[in-house]
C-alpha cells in the first residue's frame, strides 16, 4: 500500500486539508468597488463556504464566477456567508472578488421564538448593510447556491432596490432533500422564498422532479446542465502529480459517504481483480465522516484483493484531476448523484467511464456510445462494465472519444453560462 502521509502532503483528514495552497487574499483599494467600471451591472453568486474546500457546488460557483467574467466580460461578486463578517469590505481572493456577510434565517423550530427576535432586532443594520453593497456594486442579478431560509433577506432587498435584480435560486442536491423534509411554519417560509424567486435552476431533470414532488409544480423551473473548463483541467493536469499512480488502475473521485456506492465499487472490485491480477483500485475524496471513511477502510481490508486498493483522503481538485489522467476507466457508482461533474472531467481528459444510471449526467449521455451505464447497487453488473472496458481496448478508445466530443461540444461553462445569462431575462 502506498503511504499516503508521506506520498503527498495533500492528502490528510479536516475541513481545510493541510498542504492545500492557501488562498491569496488581497484588500481592493478604496473606491473599487463602485460601478463606474462596468455598465454592465454586477453578478452576485452567494455561496453558504468558503471555495477551497473540495466539492462539487464549490466547482460550480467557481466556474459560473470565472465564465461570467472571461467569456461574458461581466463584473462578478463572491458573497460568502459568514457570522464573523462585519462590514462587507471586497477583497480579492484567488483572483475573485469576495466579500463575506451574514444574515440570520428568520425562523428556528429548535428555538423559535429566541431565534424570530434575534432577526428582528437585526434586521435594520442587514437590509442596511447589504442594500449598501448591492447599491455600490449595481448588482442586476443574485444568483444564491445551496440556498437556505436566510435567502428570504434577498426578496426583502430586492425590492428595496429600483433596479429589481432578478432572484435565482441553484439547488444542488442534499439542499433540496433538507428544504424537502421541513414542516410547520419552516415548509411556510419556504414556499414564500420559492415562489417569490425569479428563477429556480436544476442541475439535472430528476432533481427537478424531486423539486415538484416535493413542493409541487412552479411556472419558474430551470433545467441548466453543470458543464466543465476543459483548458483549466489541462493546466491543472500539466502539473507534476503528487501522487504514485499504479500503471494500471481503475479511479474513482467520489467523497466518502453512504450515497456515493464506494462499498459497491469495492465489492466489484475484488470480482474483476480476479482476471485482472495487475489492476488495481485508486478512490480518492473527500472525508466528511471519520467514521464513514473507517467503515470503508475496514471493507478494503476485508477483501480478497485490498492490497490492490488504495483509499486516498482529501485529495484537491488538481491532485485529482492529475490522478484522473491515469485512469484505465473511471467509476462513478453513485446510489444518488444529482449530477456528476467527475464524469465530464473524465471525458475532458479521454478517459472511458463507467456510471451508475442514478448520475443525472448519464441520462444526458448516450449509453453505449459516450459511457457504460449499470444500474445502482448491483455490483455484479458495475464488475461486468468494468471487465469490458478494460477487456476491450477498441471499445475503450471508442468510449472516450465519443464522450470527449460530447463534453467539448455541449459541457463546457464557456457554452453554459449563456444560458445563465439569459435568466431573468424577462424582468
Amino acid at each position: 500500500m502506498l503511504n499516503v502521509a508521506a506520498a503527498n502532503p495533500l492528502l490528510t483528514v479536516g475541513d481545510a486539508p493541510r498542504g492545500m495552497a492557501v488562498p491569496a487574499v488581497a484588500t481592493l483599494p478604496p473606491g473599487s468597488i463602485t460601478t463606474a467600471q462596468s455598465s454592465c451591472g454586477t453578478w452576485l453568486f452567494v455561496s453558504p463556504w468558503d471555495l477551497h474546500y473540495p466539492g462539487g457546488v464549490n466547482q460550480v460557483v467557481e466556474s459560473l464566477f470565472d465564465a461570467n467574467v472571461q467569456v461574458l466580460r461581466n463584473r462578478s461578486l463572491l458573497l460568502i456567508k459568514s457570522w464573523k463578517a462585519g462590514r462587507p469590505n471586497v477583497v480579492q481572493i484567488d483572483g475573485r472578488r469576495t466579500t463575506y456577510g451574514h444574515c440570520r434565517s428568520p425562523w428556528d423550530d429548535k428555538r423559535p421564538v429566541r431565534n424570530a427576535l434575534a432577526f428582528l432586532l437585526e434586521l435594520p443594520a442587514t437590509l442596511a448593510r447589504f442594500r449598501g453593497l448591492l447599491r455600490r456594486e449595481g448588482v442586476v442579478r443574485i444568483n444564491v447556491h445551496f440556498p437556505d431560509l436566510d435567502a428570504l433577506i434577498w426578496l426583502v432587498l430586492r425590492a428595496m432596490l429600483p433596479t429589481r435584480p432578478p432572484l435565482i435560486l441553484s439547488f444542488h442536491g442534499a439542499d433540496l432533500n433538507l428544504a424537502a423534509a421541513t414542516r410547520g411554519v419552516t415548509r411556510r417560509l419556504w414556499l414564500k422564498l420559492l415562489t417569490n424567486a425569479d428563477e429556480i435552476v436544476f442541475c439535472s431533470e430528476q432533481l427537478r422532479l424531486e423539486f415538484e414532488q416535493a413542493f409541487g409544480p412552479m411556472r419558474h423551473l430551470r433545467v441548466i446542465d453543470n458543464g466543465v473548463d476543459p483548458e483549466l483541467i489541462a493546466v491543472k493536469t500539466a502539473a507534476p502529480s503528487p501522487i504514485e499512480v499504479p500503471q494500471k488502475c481503475i479511479v474513482s473521485l467520489a467523497t466518502f459517504e453512504d450515497k456515493k456506492g464506494l462499498d459497491v465499487l469495492l465489492q466489484a472490485f475484488d470480482s474483476v481483480a480476479l482476471g485482472y491480477p495487475d489492476v488495481h483500485l485508486v478512490i480518492a475524496g473527500r472525508v466528511t465522516s471519520a467514521d464513514m471513511f473507517e467503515g470503508f477502510e475496514r471493507q478494503r481490508q476485508q477483501l480478497s484483493h485490498g492490497d490492490r486498493v488504495q483509499l486516498l483522503k482529501d485529495v484537491d481538485h488538481g491532485a485529482a484531476m492529475r490522478l484522473l489522467q491515469h485512469a484505465r476507466v473511471f467509476v462513478l457508482p453513485s446510489r444518488s448523484e444529482p449530477f456528476g461533474i467527475v464524469v465530464l472531467e473524465a471525458g475532458a481528459l479521454g478517459r472511458p467511464v463507467v456510471a451508475t444510471s442514478a448520475c443525472g449526467v448519464s441520462r444526458r449521455l448516450c449509453d453505449g456510445t459516450d459511457l457504460l451505464v449499470v444500474p445502482p447497487d448491483d455490483a455484479p453488473a458495475l464488475a461486468a462494465a468494468i471487465e469490458r472496458v478494460l477487456g476491450d481496448a477498441v471499445l475503450a478508445e471508442r468510449l472516450a472519444t465519443s464522450l470527449r466530443r460530447r463534453v467539448l461540444s455541449d459541457f463546457t461553462w464557456a457554452r453554459i453560462v449563456h444560458r445563465y445569462a439569459a435568466l431573468g431575462a424577462h424582468k
